[in-house]
């Protein structure tokens, strides 16, 4: 590598180290070369993330990176899915039926994590579906709601009720 590449890459390091965290709504313009008022408009409607201190405006830089990715024509991971969760063969014989119908046209991708951790990374937005087992079978339809409500952003997640094993 050439000394002015080093001497490139050692000074975006530089910027990007002392670049704020938070951004405050004239920032956010700048950065995404809007007008303030956009700014305010698109905050107001939660359409960008942001969160509102002492009457303040202030953006994460990180999600408001994320929010533009996913929102540039259609986001990038378009054509992946990326599914965590409870771990049992009829998980393992959804998702091969799953990647089955999508013939190629999408990656899907299975992590086993169990039900908790499964919830914890749809939270935290890094996957896209998760697949919970937990507790008796007769008692789902009471526990999982309640199990969700302790994530945030639970009121934006579709809980679809599947399968029922009987093993008789």
């Amino acid at each position: 590598m050439s000394e002015s590449s080093d001497g490139e890459g050692s000074a975006r390091a530089q910027d990007n180290a002392h670049a704020p965290r938070f951004l405050s709504v004239r920032e956010v313009a700048d950065y995404l070369q809007l007008n303030e008022k956009k700014v305010y408009s698109l905050a107001a409607e939660g359409k960008i993330p942001g969160t509102k201190v002492t009457g303040k405006w202030l953006f994460p830089r990180d999600l408001v990176d994320q929010w533009l990715t996913r929102s540039s024509h259609g986001g990038v991971f378009t054509d992946r899915l990326v599914i965590a969760g409870a771990d049992d063969p009829l998980t393992a014989r959804l998702v091969s039926t799953i990647c089955a119908q999508m013939n190629a046209r999408a990656l899907i991708a299975y992590t086993p994590t169990g039900t908790q951790l499964g919830l914890s990374l749809l939270s935290a937005e890094r996957c896209d579906a998760t697949l919970l087992h937990w507790g008796p079978a007769d008692e789902s339809q009471m526990r999982h709601p309640a199990l969700i409500r302790g994530f945030a952003d639970y009121a934006r997640w579709v809980l679809v009720r599947a399968f029922l094993v009987n093993r008789a």
